[in-house]
């Protein structure tokens, strides 16, 4: 009997050593969760944590950011905390204000938002209105409120050079819409009908002039120039200068005569061997993140000599060693011909050029791209390999704003689900019917073992 209360006191005392240990664990455990987080984001494309580009921006931005919801609807306001806490933990001050848009009638006027849910976002004085609760239109926002606000990009018009506002397949427009969500302006200009250059546009663009630039029209580009305005030049293959030479000259850009042929097309399933792939990249700022290819279709090879020791130039698109340019027609069986004027590979299509300019106060960096071809940023091309995101950063790095040149230009979402003729019913009637079912047989079959006992 004594042995017996023995056992029965230990049992006791397990148990009570048992619940103790629980109650401690279950305690640390809260405890750690209130002090720590940990979240993990199993999606193909990380939909539910930002974006690497997201989070270069926001650790980017110096100063605080306050950010005003207003909404009222208590399950759209838990919404809207849960999507920016993930901004929140990158960058720790960025504060959150909620306004109740049917109390507040006065802010909602002051702010000019338009609907329940809508995000006012403001950096340094400025602000910014968000109306769609995505990652893209957020950190588009934040970028525009952190870009200088004075970024202005002319293209020059008049000589049937590409529009930065037509939806023709060689034209800009899309290009040009991409940047306006960066907070950077672009527009035509026609330097016969507005005269000289503003003094506030910091990028002039000549994109495949059709017809002679006038005397009068090359002097004002000088003048652009020579007080250390930028430049992207973007040329075609067997193309004039139309008036432009005394600047390429003066900048020490020559083009070789034919179009860039490239055998490497055929390893990617490319039909035209006039598209010459970029798949390596030199160390420099504005190309040392790209991964993935840039196609140029009927591009033109290029030289350049240093006019002065006041020049500096990066051969920034080479392609490689399977290449050349053909001076002849690009038609059937075509190959590389020493006894001509052609030029094996690599070749250079794309120079990355600076220029130190000196003046009363300081030393002024000029900066000036010249590419061999205008179709890659063209409403047809911008979609193909890296493409936008190659001119996303060669026009950051034209507008000295080097700190948004490691921020991709695409963010990638897997927003839909494909599936199979055979998938989906499978998908659909296997969750309506084909689990319960499955529950079901296991119940049955464990009710029947019992019996059985």
């Amino acid at each position: 009997m004594q042995n017996f209360n023995t056992l029965i006191n230990k049992f006791y005392v397990q148990n009570i050593i048992f619940f103790v240990l629980f109650l401690s664990v279950i305690s640390l455990i809260a405890w750690f969760s209130h002090r720590y987080t940990f979240q993990a984001d199993w999606t193909a494309e990380n939909s539910h944590t930002l974006s690497e580009a997201s989070v270069q921006l926001l650790q980017q931005i110096e100063e605080p950011i306050n950010i005003s919801v207003f909404v009222g609807n208590k399950e759209l306001k838990k919404q809207i905390t849960s999507f920016l806490e993930r901004y929140i933990r990158v960058k720790p001050d960025i504060s959150i204000a909620f306004v109740d848009p049917y109390i507040n009638p006065d802010k909602v006027r002051n702010f000019k938002v338009t609907a329940e849910g809508e995000l006012v976002m403001a950096y340094q004085g400025r602000q910014e209105n968000v109306k769609s609760l995505t990652e893209q239109s957020v950190s588009n926002a934040l970028q525009r409120l952190v870009q200088q606000q004075n970024n202005t990009i002319a293209f020059l018009s008049g000589h049937g050079e590409r529009a930065p506002d037509k939806q023709r397949n060689y034209d800009y427009q899309r290009f040009v819409e991409y940047l306006k969500t960066k907070g950077i302006n672009a527009s035509a200009l026609n330097l016969i009908t507005l005269g000289d250059i503003a003094d506030n546009v910091q990028l002039l663009v000549i994109a495949d002039p059709k017809t002679s630039i006038l005397p009068g029209e090359v002097v004002k580009i000088q003048q652009y120039l020579a007080k250390g305005g930028n430049l992207l030049w973007l040329l075609e293959a067997n193309s004039s200068l139309h008036g432009l030479e005394e600047i390429a000259k003066s900048m020490g850009i020559k083009i070789l005569p034919g179009v860039i042929v490239d055998a490497t097309t055929q390893y990617f399933n490319i039909a035209d061997p006039a598209i010459a792939l970029i798949t390596q990249y030199p160390f420099h700022p504005i190309v040392q993140d790209l991964e993935t290819l840039t196609l140029f279709p009927q591009a033109a090879a290029l030289e350049w000599t240093a006019p002065n020791d006041t020049w500096e130039a990066t051969a920034l698109l080479q392609t490689l060693q399977q290449s050349w340019t053909e001076t002849g027609e690009i038609k059937g069986s075509i190959e590389f011909n020493e006894n001509t004027e052609e030029v094996a590979g690599p070749l250079t299509l794309g120079y990355a050029i600076t220029h130190m300019l000196e003046n009363e106060e300081q030393e002024q960096q000029q900066r000036i791209i010249v590419i061999g071809d205008s179709d890659f940023i063209a409403n047809r091309y911008l979609d193909n390999g890296s493409n936008l995101d190659l001119a996303y950063k060669l026009v950051q790095w034209l507008l000295s704003n080097d700190r948004f040149l490691q921020i991709p230009a695409k963010i990638a979402k897997d927003t839909q689900l494909h599936l199979s003729f055979l998938a989906y019913p499978i998908g659909r009637y296997g969750l309506l019917f084909g689990i319960p079912l499955i529950l079901l047989g296991i119940g049955i079959s464990i009710w029947m073992q019992r019996r059985r006992r």
